[in-house]
């Protein structure tokens, strides 16, 4: 799969350009972005040809619908074939009870996984800035977005609805707090810099 160097990790060049296409096509500002549903058929038949012809990539512009786009991006975590939090245990998860001890986990992770998740991240947090618009603060954004970076419980590892539940719920819980604590150092070092600018 062809990469782009982005912050010093190599990402995906169909994620950065199914974003790309999505910013460009006012997506950040569009409501309920990540979270609506696109039009299926089209959405299939634009998904079959980024997989099935290499000239698809290049035809995505103007006009192309930003749900689609977003919901391809979703998509492509969905069909990873280790997801990007498969290797979380709940226990993991569960002493994750803050956002830094949630970016002190996504630290160990190994480097491709944790390339994806920072990228994922910054994404997310470009979203959530624009809640006032979209109506997706940092909560939303992650609630639609997580589903897509683990295995459900698998019903029979885990016979207990509740512990089912339970396991899903944690899973959100610590994105959303690994967001909000991006989100929110992502801003202080905005500050910082205007700060220390002549």
């Amino acid at each position: 799969m062809d990469t782009l160097n982005v912050n010093g990790f190599a990402i995906p060049v169909i994620l950065v350009k199914l974003y790309g296409a999505l910013k460009d096509n006012g997506g950040l500002e569009e409501e309920g972005i990540f979270r609506l549903a696109p039009d299926a058929v089209k959405c299939d038949e634009l998904r079959e040809a980024l997989d099935n012809d290499g000239e698809a990539l290049e035809r995505i512009g103007k006009g192309t619908d930003a749900h689609i786009l977003a919901n391809l991006i979703k998509i492509w975590f969905r069909r990873l074939p280790i997801r990007l939090l498969a290797g979380i245990s709940s226990e993991q998860i569960g002493a994750c009870d803050s956002g830094a001890k949630c970016m002190a986990l996504l630290q160990g992770f190994p480097t491709l996984q944790k390339g994806l998740f920072l990228w994922l991240l910054e994404m997310m947090a470009d979203v959530a800035e624009r809640g006032s618009v979209n109506r997706m603060n940092e909560r939303a954004i992650a609630i639609v977005v997580a589903p897509n970076l683990y295995d459900p419980p698998d019903p029979g590892d885990c016979p207990n609805p509740m512990a089912a539940l339970t396991y899903t719920q944690g899973m959100s819980r610590f994105v959303t707090e690994l967001l909000v604590y991006y989100v929110y150092t992502r801003k202080r070092v905005r500050q910082e810099s205007a700060v220390s600018l002549p």
